[in-house]
């Protein structure tokens, strides 16, 4: 015969259960695990949104982190937001980021092969704070608004 143990936070509170509880202790795991895993999605849909809709931003930001060149950018969006960038959208991107003045190409040559490499520029930098300025008053204002509602 199985005997069941209620999983509670602390070890004194552990203690056999019956067949109802056990049944209600399962189902509330099974939400639970329901609503985090719908929450990690939920983050997963927001980061991908993000990333496609301020894709300049977040090509500007990899950039500032390192210099990059193009494959290396694109592998970069891949992983990090799990959305999949072709070349004909990165490579435009930068020839706009470059005309503006936000990052600057230069050549790197690697035995036979040359790459183009991005840097980023003080006007990029700029760029990129204003969009975390912008970004941090967005949430300080949300917390303002959760306080003044709750």
């Amino acid at each position: 015969m199985l005997r069941r143990i209620c999983i509670c936070s602390q070890a004194s509170e552990r203690r056999p259960i019956g067949p109802v509880n056990s049944y209600m202790r399962i189902a509330t795991i099974s939400l639970w695990n329901t609503n985090m895993n719908r929450d990690i999605k939920t983050q997963t849909v927001v980061r991908q949104r993000f990333a496609r809709s301020f894709l300049d931003v977040v090509v500007v930001r990899l950039i500032q982190v390192k210099p990059r060149w193009g494959y290396e950018i694109m592998a970069e969006i891949r992983n990090t937001f799990q959305i999949k960038i072709g070349a004909s959208k990165i490579y435009p991107l930068l020839s706009s980021l470059e005309a503006n003045g936000f990052i600057k190409s230069r050549w790197k040559y690697e035995g036979r092969k040359r790459k183009k490499l991005y840097e980023i520029t003080p006007q990029g930098a700029q760029f990129v704070e204003s969009v975390h300025n912008f970004l941090k008053e967005q949430v300080s204002m949300h917390e303002l608004h959760k306080r003044i509602l709750v």
